[in-house]
């Protein structure tokens, strides 16, 4: 345990003696009776052994990165999340003794009972899973590591919990596309809302803050990836496409779209990783017809980011993958990407701390404020990005 706790202190966090001490205090093993691990395309499953544990699964457990201890037909159900997002995202609602505090996504229950240590109370911290398979298998963890007094409920995260509320703070540990109001609603006023929100793909962790009852405020905090919030909350509009899913899509990519070696170098000069998040994020703001796609089968592959254009006479499809650009269909695409990155670079380059967000209800007329923003709207609100000078 302290050896992967001193890696998340390398990554900035747990400075806090009360926030390091939770997460000394949480056995994360205790939550994994099982993890599974890819091999040669075969997940693989390593079973702890509670009365002896094994040494070397222990190994396996306690590092800084997120464990698959859960599967359904071959498919990730659900995950134990690096503790060093879970340290990021506590602390970035600034989580003190006495909070009561709303988990939407259970998983393994480790991060909720990190959070009943930081609280130091059981009683304060509700947490909702909308799977059964899920809910029964964190319920299961958090009675071996003894905290029977949180309450876990079955139910789906979107409607939030009003029997509880009002909650100082609500964490979200998936990736949601919508801003649920009831979330909103049961929110006390100066709560936050840690949350990743996914824009046409590009998932970024936001801190929310309710100034009233009408007014929320937030800043982009890092690019993330989550496993989708399933039920209300979720529209599919705005998650990337999975090859399991789209088999034309995948076909159309693996068969008829072809190496474009001009944009290839152009994204592989001028853009390391981080920069090309950054265009990426301010393409999903940009532009209409952005996709992000994943190849599962393939991880070599890595995560592509583009352009779709579905007309008849245009249309044609870009995807900028780590050190692969692929094309197909019109020039058209293609320039509108090259139109796209010339924007990025007028603009300064923008990183995500240029960003902030505001959001009000879709039925309320937006008031320009600002120079420079992008309304993007979701079921029922207006996600206002503003690009600070």
């Amino acid at each position: 345990n302290n050896k992967m706790l001193n890696q998340v202190q390398k990554n900035g966090y747990l400075k806090s003696p009360r926030y390091l001490n939770s997460f000394k205090t949480v056995k994360r093993h205790l939550f994994t009776p099982s993890i599974f691990e890819m091999n040669k395309n075969i997940w693989e499953e390593l079973m702890v052994n509670y009365d002896n544990p094994q040494t070397d699964i222990l190994e396996k457990i306690y590092v800084d990165r997120p464990l698959v201890v859960a599967l359904k037909e071959d498919d990730v159900l659900t995950t134990s999340s690096q503790p060093s997002v879970m340290a990021m995202m506590a602390e970035a609602a600034n989580i003190v003794s006495g909070m009561r505090v709303l988990e939407v996504g259970t998983g393994s229950g480790y991060n909720a009972a990190v959070l009943a240590e930081i609280t130091n109370n059981q009683d304060n911290i509700v947490t909702m899973e909308i799977d059964r398979q899920i809910f029964n298998f964190a319920k299961e963890n958090l009675i071996r590591a003894g905290y029977k007094k949180i309450l876990i409920i079955n139910k789906d995260g979107g409607f939030s919990e009003p029997v509880h509320a009002p909650y100082d703070s609500i964490i979200v540990t998936c990736a949601a596309t919508d801003i649920s109001k009831r979330w909103i609603d049961q929110l006390k006023i100066q709560g936050t809302i840690v949350v990743p929100l996914a824009t046409k793909g590009v998932e970024v962790l936001f801190l929310i803050k309710k100034v009233d009852d009408n007014e929320m405020v937030g800043t982009p905090i890092t690019y993330v990836r989550f496993l989708r919030l399933q039920g209300i909350s979720s529209m599919i509009n705005h998650y990337h496409l999975e090859s399991k899913k789209f088999h034309s899509f995948e076909r159309l990519i693996k068969n008829e779209a072809k190496f474009d070696k001009t944009l290839n170098e152009m994204f592989s000069q001028n853009f390391h990783r981080k920069k090309l998040l950054d265009f990426v994020f301010y393409l999903s703001l940009t532009e209409n017809d952005m996709v992000t796609y994943e190849d599962v089968s393939d991880e070599k592959l890595g995560m592509g980011y583009g352009i779709w254009k579905k007309d008849t006479h245009s249309g044609g499809l870009i995807l900028v993958f780590p050190g692969r650009v692929i094309h197909y269909g019109s020039e058209e695409v293609k320039n509108l990407m090259m139109r796209h990155v010339e924007e990025f670079h007028a603009m300064g380059n923008p990183t995500l701390n240029k960003y902030s967000i505001e959001i009000t209800s879709a039925f309320k007329p937006l008031e320009k404020k600002h120079n420079i923003y992008w309304n993007i709207k979701r079921r029922n609100l207006n996600t206002i990005f503003i690009l600070n000078k």
